[in-house]
């Protein structure tokens, strides 16, 4: 059973009734950092019990669960989301609406209901997204066949919580969805180690690919914002932005011009104490090729390399990227992945440092970091494309990412 007070008054709100439960909506707002607005709200469930206390969403379902009663709660749900947001969105925005696995699983859910209850609201299907959430599926021919059924519908797609539990690339793969979202603890390990945030910027990217926009979850800091500018995210939502709210009427007021502003003078400081960091070791890899084109031995141009306190190794490609010659740091022989180490049959060709280095010749390749089965230490790599009698080698330098970073204080450098 369900009641409708529809707004009369700038105090009245829609709801429904489940239970002895009063539900009623808030909506997240989802903003575009190419837009700089707000293009989408996700809906989420408020309940109160009879005497107006709050009742947890984590509660609520489990509640339907125990009852039996999830389908009728889910049916109260998008009818009061729906209902909400038709009168209170005014702009063409996207409605993000949750759908569990389990319910996509049920032999008798009905994507018409969903198309019924858009029309009788006005919403076109166009502006909403189906929001999968996180969970185990144990008929995924089902789901498929539900999400294509939403997709034919005019819905967009969207994973959520991805990178967390049963979220995968596997499932992205599958699913085809149109928005991925990041979860939450995404953002916060990211803010807190170096590593995970150089993953951001790579798992973003691969998703491009795939054919998906990129939403972060849990932004709720202006460094959350900054790690999700410089990983070329698309889409934010977290309380740095805005929190749920039935009015709409709490959105951030972010200056947009500010925060990007702020992002540039950080992200050009980073940059800037970055490349001072490496710059000896880029003088020194330019210095040795200079010297193999006067006449120097591989050996005789490599010490000046060599001596920099960061150095991990220096190596020889000839033009299909085998490994002719090599200088290695006293790490090596500390490398846990030893049987990796011996470089007398290396090949390189496939790295797209050495690719680019081939295609500019003279000009220095820096990559970004990466494992070296070598010393088996994050390294990065400078690499320069030269001519040397006759033929097209690259002479190639490694230098210890980690201290780097210690040396230079920054966060990773951001690579267009």
């Amino acid at each position: 059973m369900h009641s409708t007070a529809i707004a009369g008054n700038a105090q009245s709100t829609i709801s429904r009734e489940y239970a002895d439960l009063r539900l009623t909506s808030a909506f997240q707002p989802i903003f575009s950092f190419t837009n700089s607005r707000p293009i989408g709200y996700e809906a989420l469930v408020r309940a109160t019990d009879p005497g107006g206390k709050s009742v947890s969403p984590v509660a609520l379902f489990e509640r339907a669960a125990r009852t039996r009663t999830t389908q009728t709660l889910d049916r109260a749900c998008l009818e009061l989301h729906c209902e909400t947001f038709a009168a209170t969105v005014r702009s063409p925005s996207w409605l993000f609406l949750n759908v569990s696995p389990e319910a996509l699983e049920r032999e008798d859910f009905d994507v018409n209901a969903y198309r019924r209850i858009f029309a009788e609201h006005g919403i076109l299907p166009g502006h909403v997204v189906i929001e999968i959430l996180e969970g185990a599926i144990s008929d995924e021919d089902a789901v498929a066949r539900r999400v294509e059924a939403f997709r034919a519908l005019g819905c967009l797609i969207a994973l959520d919580d991805f990178g967390r539990g049963h979220s995968n690339f596997s499932r992205a793969w599958r699913l085809r969805p149109d928005v991925v979202k990041l979860d939450g603890e995404v953002m916060r390990n990211a803010s807190d180690d170096r590593r995970v945030a150089l993953t951001l910027s790579r798992m973003t990217s691969l998703l491009h690919e795939a054919g998906a926009l990129v939403l972060a979850e849990g932004v709720e800091l202006e460094y959350h914002a900054f790690l999700a500018l410089d990983a070329d995210i698309d889409l934010v939502q977290g309380y740095y932005f805005g929190v749920p709210d039935a009015k709409l009427a709490r959105v951030s007021a972010v200056n947009f011009e500010g925060l990007y502003n702020r992002f540039r003078e950080v992200v050009e400081a980073e940059a800037d104490r970055f490349h001072l960091t490496l710059a000896p070791y880029v003088g020194a890899i330019e210095e040795a090729v200079s010297g193999m084109e006067a006449g120097q031995s591989f050996e005789q141009a490599a010490k000046l390399f060599m001596k920099l306190p960061l150095a991990d190794g220096c190596y020889l490609l000839n033009e299909a990227g085998i490994e002719i010659e090599h200088a290695a740091s006293r790490l090596y022989v500390l490398n846990k992945f030893s049987p990796l180490a011996d470089s007398r049959t290396n090949y390189w060709g496939r790295r797209p440092y050495f690719r680019r280095a081939l295609r500019s010749p003279r000009q220095v390749q820096l990559t970004r970091p990466y494992l070296s089965v070598r010393s088996g230490l994050r390294c990065v790599t400078c690499a320069v494309a030269f001519k040397y009698d006759g033929r097209a080698l690259v002479f190639c330098g490694d230098i210890r990412w980690e201290a780097a970073l210690q040396l230079a204080l920054l966060s990773p450098p951001v690579e267009a």
